[in-house]
């Protein structure tokens, strides 16, 4: 949490002209909200990855007219 630590001195410094309570109240505020930010972009982040699209056709019959299990076959590796 450096960055948010560094973001506060920074953001106080820029505030130095309001008086301490209030620059406190500030920083503390914008810090919280920034933090919050970041934390719900990373949860629905998440929720946006689709997975990978897989192919439903079964897999080449066995030369030997064994049964098969159905594969997945990923489209990228084909």
């Amino acid at each position: 949490m450096s960055y948010l630590k560094d973001f506060g001195d920074k953001l106080a410094l820029k505030l130095s002209a309001i008086p301490e309570a209030e620059r406190t109240e500030i920083v503390t505020f914008v810090k919280t909200e920034v933090l919050t930010s970041y934390r719900n972009g990373q949860r629905d982040g998440e929720k946006d990855r689709t997975p990978a699209k897989t192919d439903e056709r079964p897999s080449k019959p066995d030369p030997k007219g064994r049964t098969t299990p159905t594969k997945r076959r990923n489209y990228q590796h084909r």
